[in-house]
């Protein structure tokens, strides 16, 4: 699947999403709905993006 050329606000956007992720690996046991719901949603942004933003 192409991906359209993406703009530098979009790939800010992702990576503050990717940023986001990261803090949720923190949160604590009673959090975790909430956590596996944000992880869903993040599973619908361009993975490529938020790989290059994790690594970063």
């Amino acid at each position: 699947m192409e991906h359209p050329v993406k703009y530098q606000s979009e790939l800010l956007g992702e990576c503050l999403v990717a940023l986001l992720v990261k803090g949720l690996m923190g949160l604590p046991a009673e959090l975790m709905p909430e956590r596996k719901c944000l992880m869903e949603l993040v599973l619908m942004c361009s993975e490529e993006s938020l790989v290059v933003c994790l690594e970063d």
